[in-house]
């Protein structure tokens, strides 16, 4: 079930991946052990009107709040981003705004980033963030140097999920989310 040829291979990967890859657990993983990494779900068999219609993903809501352990009074300050960009020249790939200047034009700073990072969860809304944090995480990721990069890569991720991420992605050839990464 981890890895065949229909679109329900995603639930498959993040089982596996949530099971077995990521065994360090997180804050809510630790309050709560039904809390996941990734997506839960079981493929499907679609007939209609007794036609074969596919193999079909049935999962939770990847926003499903509760089914990661969001909690705003236990985790006030938590913040979670989605990458919505799948690019090499935006902020999602790690330029900051007015970097380049083709992705950049046109928009607002705010606008900049907002387009490549959605807020899933925490203390405000999308309508009201000022994308600070990401701001200043694209900015060390643009301007340090291999020796900063690597003294303070420890202020900015977490090594462990970061080169299991790498790692991983690598292992099942998910390259498209590496764009930033084969620049």
């Amino acid at each position: 079930m981890y890895i065949e040829s229909s679109h329900a291979n995603n639930t498959g990967l993040a089982k596996m991946i949530n099971d077995c890859v990521y065994d360090t657990k997180l804050p809510t993983q630790l309050d709560n052990p039904n809390c996941r990494t990734t997506i839960n779900g079981f493929p499907i068999e679609v007939y209609m009107n007794g036609e074969y219609l596919g193999i079909y993903n049935f999962n939770h809501d990847r926003y499903s709040i509760m089914s990661y352990g969001y909690d705003y009074k236990k985790y006030p300050n938590m913040l979670v981003y989605e990458i919505n960009s799948n690019s090499n020249v935006s902020a999602g790939a790690f330029y900051q705004y007015g970097d380049n200047a083709e992705s950049s034009a046109n928009v607002s700073e705010r606008d900049y980033y907002a387009r490549d990072f959605k807020l899933i969860y925490g203390n405000r809304t999308s309508a009201n963030d000022n994308y600070a944090e990401i701001k200043e995480l694209v900015q060390w990721v643009s301007v340090a140097e291999y020796d900063l990069f690597k003294e303070t890569i420890n202020e900015h991720f977490n090594k462990e999920y970061l080169f299991r991420y790498l790692l991983t992605v690598l292992m099942i050839g998910g390259v498209d989310s590496l764009g930033f990464w084969l620049n």
